[in-house]
């Protein structure tokens, strides 16, 4: 059998190559490495037809990731010259679309090789315990991305080069929809809700009027510093005012910090994203010119923050509900259905809720998974398998996100002016001393909010 399974594959190359004197470098040259005509044409495929909201383009292919990567400079420059012309040749065109068509499934090389990349810096942080895997994430994915672009290899690796170049033009809510939901609600049913009830009310100060005063006093440092419009500071104030600790968090654990203290930031972490989300879209909308009064502020604060809040209570009883019917300790299927129940409580209140109803998704998953974690755990089949799915799904979605966060950024670094990463800079220390501030300020009233008197 090994014999004739040699003897098919040497035929299957030597007509694929064209020739019985190739060597095992052409072989993977051929393939890893077509010609740059090709990888080109890949990409001109890619840049030329356009997709519209739901990801189909216009040749009626289904585009997985709902983009359109750019081709290469020369291959723009030469698209703008003759972007008339290109619209009577349509015939033409078409017949080249259909001899360099990409598949959807390119996209998974760059899926499944992060994957395997963030697993393996995984695995080396159980060697040497003081590495952060995040932080390595990030740097891999920016050093990776800085190559591509930087020795222009983005244009000569063939489909490594188109999947690199889908997954750095994927439409933003595709990844929200899929990524966001588990990392919210693993956060949320993993918390202890014991101590969260003596904490929420600070928690709802920091993640309420916090991030707002926050945000303002940011607002007005851009309008000085940067010579911003308000309603653009505010914009930006919105979205670096909303903590999101992922390494932290794994760190206090790891240290053995206060619970009190780790619940604190996972509960604030866990709130203030969807203050931020109603602050950033009152702030982009007012800076496209809408106005808006008193009334149609608290209008859409209801609409959007109460009602996502309430739709999510109802979400998660319901799955709830559901959990609790399927425990059956004598069936060996029961704790592979609560799982499954519970992926599918926080993806159906996400999509319900933003999706259909136009509300904060990330409120209603996050008040889903929290119904869950006051009332589902004593009635799971086995607690450790329960833990061992979301601490996986969360682990996946944490590399996908810190490796394109990573790749996205080293991008953008080589375009980047000097006086841009200066003003960063500035931007990031003013940050920090405005977090430090406003903690320091707020611990008489952080005091007062506790059950037990203490900050």
């Amino acid at each position: 059998v090994r014999v004739v399974l040699a003897l098919s594959l040497l035929i299957n190359l030597w007509q694929y190559l064209g020739t019985p004197y190739a060597t095992t470098g052409d072989v993977l040259s051929r393939w890893l490495l077509p010609q740059d005509e090709e990888v080109q044409g890949h990409l001109r495929l890619l840049s030329e037809v356009p997709s519209d909201s739901h990801g189909t383009d216009t040749l009626g292919h289904n585009n997985l990731l709902g983009v359109a990567p750019t081709a290469s400079p020369e291959v723009a420059e030469e698209e703008s010259g003759h972007e008339s012309a290109t619209r009577h040749h349509s015939g033409e065109d078409e017949k080249d679309h259909h001899e360099h068509h990409v598949h959807n499934h390119t996209a998974m090389i760059f899926l499944f090789g992060t994957l395997v990349i963030g697993t393996a810096v995984l695995h080396m942080t159980t060697i040497v315990p003081k590495l952060q895997d995040t932080v390595i994430w990030f740097v891999l994915g920016m050093v990776g991305s800085m190559l591509m672009e930087g020795l222009n290899l983005r244009y000569h690796l063939g489909m490594i080069s188109i999947s690199y170049d889908m997954w750095m033009h994927i439409h933003p809510h595709l990844l929200l929809f899929t990524l966001l939901p588990p990392l919210i609600a693993g956060d949320a049913m993993t918390i202890d809700t014991s101590v969260a009830s003596r904490v929420s009310y600070q928690c709802l100060y920091l993640a309420g009027p916090g991030v707002l005063v926050q945000a303002l006093i940011v607002a007005l440092f851009l309008q000085w510093f940067m010579k911003w419009d308000f309603w653009l500071g505010l914009t930006t104030g919105s979205i670096l005012c909303a903590t999101d600790p992922v390494a932290v968090v794994a760190l206090l654990k790891e240290l053995g910090a206060s619970p009190v203290l780790t619940v604190q930031i996972q509960g604030e972490s866990l709130l203030n994203d969807g203050t931020a989300i109603v602050m950033f879209l009152v702030a982009y909308r007012s800076l496209k010119g809408e106005e808006f009064g008193f009334d149609q502020y608290l209008r859409f604060l209801i609409h959007t923050a109460m009602m996502a809040w309430l739709l999510g209570m109802f979400n998660g009883y319901f799955f709830f509900t559901w959990i609790r019917i399927a425990n059956n300790r004598f069936a060996h299927a029961s704790s592979m259905i609560q799982a499954m129940l519970s992926l599918c409580a926080c993806y159906f209140a996400f999509v319900l809720a933003e999706g259909i109803f136009g509300i904060s998704g990330v409120l209603a998953t996050v008040a889903s998974s929290m119904v869950l974690a006051m009332h589902m755990w004593h009635h799971v089949v086995n607690r450790e398998s329960m833990e061992v799915v979301w601490h996986t799904v969360e682990t996946l979605g944490n590399i996908l996100i810190f490796f394109l966060a990573g790749s996205l950024t080293g991008k953008i670094m080589l375009r980047t002016d000097a006086a841009d990463f200066a003003r960063l800079l500035v931007l990031y220390f003013f940050l920090l001393v405005l977090r430090a501030a406003f903690i320091f300020m707020s611990i008489p009233l952080m005091t007062l909010l506790s059950p037990d008197r203490q900050p």
